[in-house]
């Protein structure tokens, strides 16, 4: 039977939908479905096993090199990896095609991850939960990429994405890494000498495989995809720039424990870390800002529920009935009356105010960066905090110092700039200096005039960026 649609005031015959192209969407439905449940399941065991590893000091059975890695492992991924999984699986769920790409990267993450706790650690109480993360980060990631529209996402990155750019960093990556751990063995099969390095044997062995038989062959074929533009080259160069950007912060991180553990031949701060993870998080952010917005409901879909029509051509007219918390999340970003002359000025103050912050804090704060947090804790803090600044945030005082005067500066560039992307700074400055308050005691009241004065500014939009204003 075929149906009919109304278009330009005139009723049209549609065709009947393909039973071969439904039952190939129920298939990727529930392909997707399963690694949705899967990842649901990763992000809360992550959080269980990086806590569990970081509160219990004699969990990791390894020697101390090894022990403060996975601890320093553990705090990158309960600050960094668990909430990005969480948040990209949320908004993928309500069909982001910029938020599964960020998915599929943190599972790859995940995957790389607990691959290093499951064949690189002595057997200890978390071995089955490592186990199971491993698991069923092979599963979920392996359902995710199995089931996601590649020609979709292909299609949705701009002309001008600068692929080739992204490309050649990372063939460099894959071939100096390659280069590197090949060299190597090959000098050990010759010599039978190693590095002279702060990890044994065993520790080279289990990265050299790792890197030499998935990331590198990864990297290289992600590169010669992108290069020639190619739909797999966009995912899967966004995929591991996300997941190259959040291992480097893994890797950071496990280096400052490992210095604080006074591991031999470790320094406190690797500046090439930093700049490739800096390197990593500006190729993922170039190709996700290339990916145009979704413009389709997605096949599965936790906020919306879709009711579809095929239109003359083969394209598809559809209507959504959102959800409370769609809902609640439209009424937020909706549109404001325009701003006026004041209110632009203590808006373009208050992200002055966020970049002056971010300038302390790189020039003053970051060279003794430990000092404060001590201060903090001994003097100022709830209790309870004052033990997780000393037990987790001192230790890696050099990099969440750095993360932070990033989070600033991203603040300051957001209020500065106009649309939406002032509502969401003004969001997560209010965010920032609620969180303040059980590190600063009473001192938080001097947030109080802050947090106000962004709820103010929230009551407007503001349609010109700090550049339209000085143009003018």
């Amino acid at each position: 039977m075929d149906t009919t649609t109304m278009l330009g005031g005139s009723r049209q015959r549609t065709d009947p939908p393909d039973p071969r192209e439904a039952i190939e969407g129920q298939r990727a439905s529930s392909g997707l479905r399963a690694a949705y449940l899967l990842s649901a399941v990763i992000a809360v065991l992550m959080v269980v096993a990086s806590a569990a590893g970081l509160w219990l000091h004699r969990l990791y059975q390894d020697p101390a090199w090894a022990t403060a890695a996975f601890r320093g492992g553990d705090l990158a991924t309960l600050l960094v990896a668990a909430p990005l999984l969480a948040g990209a699986l949320l908004r993928s769920l309500r069909g982001s095609r910029r938020a599964h790409l960020v998915w599929l990267g943190m599972l790859a993450y995940s995957l790389y991850n607990y691959a290093l706790y499951v064949f690189g650690t002595a057997f200890n109480d978390l071995f089955l939960l490592h186990v199971a993360l491993f698991s069923l980060s092979v599963f979920a990631l392996g359902l995710g990429l199995a089931n996601v529209d590649v020609a979709g996402i292909g299609r949705g990155f701009r002309p001008r994405t600068p692929a080739r750019p992204i490309s050649g960093y990372l063939l460099a990556v894959a071939a100096v890494l390659g280069g590197m751990w090949s060299y190597h063995a090959l000098r050990f099969a010759a010599t039978g000498k190693l590095p002279q390095t702060a990890f044994p044997a065993s520790g080279l062995h289990l990265i050299f495989t790792l890197d030499l038989a998935l990331l590198v062959p990864s990297l290289a074929l992600a590169a010669v995809l992108l290069w020639r533009r190619r739909a797999w080259g966009y995912l899967l160069g966004t995929v591991l720039s996300v997941y190259g950007a959040a291992y480097q912060v893994n890797f950071i991180l496990a280096t400052v424990f490992q210095a604080n553990a006074h591991v031999v031949g470790v320094s406190g701060f690797d500046p090439l870390a930093l700049l490739l993870a800096t390197a990593f998080l500006l190729c993922a952010a170039l190709l996700l800002g290339s990916l145009q917005p979704t413009t389709r409901t997605p096949a599965i879909n936790a906020g919306t529920a879709s009711i579809a029509s095929r239109a003359p051509g083969g394209s598809v007219m559809a209507t959504t009935a959102t959800s409370p918390s769609t809902r609640s999340l439209t009424r937020l970003l909706r549109p404001r009356p325009a701003a006026g002359r004041r209110r632009n000025a203590a808006r373009l103050g208050f992200g002055a105010f966020y970049l002056v912050t971010a300038t302390f804090n790189l020039t003053v704060t970051l060279p003794d960066a430990a000092a404060p947090y001590k201060h903090i804790a001994h003097n100022l803090a709830w209790p309870g905090v004052d033990w997780l600044l000393l037990h987790l945030v001192v230790p890696a005082a050099v990099p969440l110092t750095v993360l932070l005067v990033a989070f600033e500066v991203g603040v300051g560039v957001l209020l500065l700039s106009k649309g939406q992307r002032v509502r969401l700074g003004l969001l997560a400055a209010v965010a920032f200096q609620v969180s303040l308050a059980p590190l600063l005691s009473w001192y938080e009241l001097g947030n109080v005039p802050l947090v106000a004065l962004a709820l103010v500014l929230l009551a407007r939009d503001y349609d010109r960026s700090v550049l339209d204003l000085v143009r003018r």
